[in-house]
Parts: structure tokens; sequence; C-alpha cells
């Protein structure tokens, strides 16, 4: 996640790109974030729908990729995509935190991002164990509830004492 921060401030301080320099950082922070946000969820889908029967029975499998199935039950199909749409939320909510300028319409589309995916684990209850899905459901409530406190640090809030 690092390094698709590190491209997306690199792609803005480079917008203009009149300088060899500028054109070539432009294109490989471009090529870092199509990898980190299209190629590598897709690539995650792809690998834990191959393996789904494996990781059940395989401990070798198990030991060896454990971290890329966290927990998930892999008995349920749309479980199966929590890892990568994670990983796309929060790449997501990155690029809005940079690219979008108004304060307004960044916390509308974080609370948008945020919810969707909130909604997404209370639908699906990805996990394999009642108290990792209620422990992932209460992160992405106070989460969204995080955000909707962000409001009143706008200007949104006309008084300035309540807002700071």
């Amino acid at each position: 996640m690092q390094v698709s921060l590190g491209a997306l401030i690199n792609m803005k301080l480079n917008s203009d790109r009149q300088s060899t320099e500028q054109k070539v950082n432009y294109g490989i922070s471009v090529t870092i974030i199509i990898f980190y946000s299209l190629l590598f969820p897709a690539w995650m889908i792809y690998f834990i729908r191959k393996h789904r029967q494996i990781v059940t029975t395989d401990q070798i499998f198990i030991k060896e990729w454990n971290t890329l199935f966290l927990k998930v039950d892999l008995r349920k199909y749309h479980a199966l995509f929590l890892l990568a749409y994670n990983l796309i939320r929060r790449f997501l909510l990155m690029y809005v935190a940079v690219s979008i300028k108004f304060p307004l319409l960044q916390l509308i589309s974080i609370l948008y991002i945020q919810t969707t995916f909130a909604l997404y684990v209370m639908v699906v209850w990805p996990m394999e164990d009642t108290v990792d899905n209620q422990s992932l459901i209460f992160n992405e409530l106070i989460l969204t509830t995080i955000f909707l406190i962000l409001f009143s640090f706008t200007q949104y809030v006309p008084d300035s004492k309540i807002r700071y």
C-alpha cells in the first residue's frame, strides 16, 4: 500500500509532465497503480478460486499461503473476494485522499466506499468464526462512525468553535 500511495503522490507532483524525467516518473507511477489496483486483486481472486479445494485439506499449502486466506470461509463463494475487495477499498481511499481537492467531496466519497464495504461484510459474513465476523463488522462500523465524525472538521460546519 505504501508503494501505491507513493505512486499516487508522484503522479500528483508530476502531473504537468514537461521534462523527460517527469514523463518517465509519471509512466512508472501509472504502471504501479495499474498493477496494485487491477492486476494484483485479479490475481488474488484467481488464485483463491483455483486453490479453494486444496486449502481445506493440504496442510503444507495452508502453512505456505495462510496469510492470503486469513480465516476466510472458502465454502462461501462471495467470501472469496474479501481480500481483493479490501485491497481495492484501501486503494480507493488513498486515491480519494490524494486526488480530490474538496474536503466535503472527499468525505462523501470515503463514506460511500466505507459503507459499501461494511454492507458487503454484513451481508456475506466472510469469516469462518462468528467472533471473527462480529469483530470485522464492529471494525467496519467504527471506521464508518469515524468518517462521519470527520464531517465536523470541514467547512460543512459553519461555526469554527464547533468545527475545531
